[in-house]
């Protein structure tokens, strides 16, 4: 009796199966890589310009606050603007005892102003006209 048992096939070992295909999907990794590699670079440069628009916000609040100290002793909110800052603008308002300044500024990203953005920012201060006639 001839017993087929013995003899092992293909099938009771499935670690052992061919490799018909293997040269079609050698460039598959490199594909993947160039598919991918555009959209995970623009994610990062969106992450990366909405930190800067944090940034520029806290300047700009800071041009505020420091254009409305400026603009309570009487000179023009205007004069605090920093003379890299050409960009930078200023409105004053003044209702008695306070004056309040308003700065914009467009969004820089990249060395590029994005169309239609800005960043606004508004602080209030005590005129000091006044603090000096209240304290006489």
């Amino acid at each position: 009796m001839h017993d087929d048992s013995a003899k092992p096939t293909q099938r009771e070992h499935p670690t052992k199966t061919p490799h018909l295909h293997h040269h079609n999907e050698t460039g598959t990794v490199t594909v993947e890589f160039a598919l991918m590699l555009p959209a995970v670079v623009m994610i990062l440069i969106l992450c990366i310009s909405v930190v800067l628009a944090s940034l520029q916000r806290a300047v700009v609040q800071d041009h505020a606050r420091t254009a409305a100290r400026i603009a309570s002793t009487g000179q023009p909110a205007a004069s605090s603007e920093s003379q890299h800052d050409t960009d930078t603008t200023y409105a004053t308002t003044i209702h008695p005892p306070w004056v309040t300044v308003t700065a914009t500024r467009p969004i820089h990203i990249a060395g590029l102003t994005v169309p239609g953005l800005k960043l606004q920012a508004r602080a209030t201060a005590y005129l000091e006209e006044h603090v000096n006639s209240s304290q006489e």
